[in-house]
């Protein structure tokens, strides 16, 4: 199960596109940061049409990657800041933009991993920091173990939990060494997926 933990909302200050007919949407939206070991953010449109209904609302991610919708929720590949930009359109074909730069921030960090083979069974292992700031998490770990190509061999394999205080490294593994057969000439890699995550403010 995929939980978005919501970190923080944060509304700065957007570049509007000031050429439109005065009859054009208002382009508009606000973000929210949702935590994992890769940056992800919720996205929410607040347009409006000034006549007429909107059609379509258009997003493009900064990162080459593009979107359509009133929320959406996009997974960067890495840290940002990223240019968003968000565009509304109404019945008429009247648009209007708006750029935002959002900084996308990783909140969970992969600092080293490895996998071991021993008599038919793996055993993975990484070390996991939180670095989300003022905030302590409580995580689940799923982890996937992988080839040479990064394919995936044994998908799903439950891994430790463990709650994160700000700055603390916690490790990320199996209760046990998990029996892997015939399939464990082919593992060489690992890959650390959340499978539950809730923060929760420092007292």
């Amino acid at each position: 199960m995929w939980i978005l933990a919501v970190v923080a909302c944060v509304q700065t200050d957007p570049v509007l596109d000031t050429a439109a007919p005065p009859s054009a949407p208002t382009a508009a939206f606000e973000w929210e940061s949702g935590c994992d070991l890769a940056p992800i953010i919720a996205y929410s449109s607040t347009s409006e049409a000034a006549e007429g209904d909107l059609v379509q609302l258009l997003w493009s991610f900064g990162d080459g990657t593009s979107g359509f919708g009133d929320l959406v929720i996009h997974t960067y590949a890495e840290s940002g800041p990223f240019e968003v930009v968000h565009t509304a359109v109404d019945d008429a074909g009247r648009e209007r933009t708006v750029r935002e730069e959002v900084p996308a921030i990783a909140c969970l960090e992969n600092q080293g991993q490895e996998v071991t083979i021993t008599d038919g069974l793996a055993s993975p292992l990484a070390l996991i920091a939180n670095v989300g700031g003022a905030e302590s998490a409580s995580v689940t770990f799923l982890i996937d173990l992988l080839d040479d190509d990064g394919a995936v061999v044994i998908p799903d394999v439950p891994g430790s939990r463990a709650v994160l205080s700000p700055d603390m490294v916690v490790v990320a593994k199996p209760p046990d060494p998990w029996p892997c057969g015939e399939d464990c000439d082919r593992i060489t890699d690992m890959r650390v997926r959340l499978e539950q995550t809730y923060w929760f403010p420092v007292e």
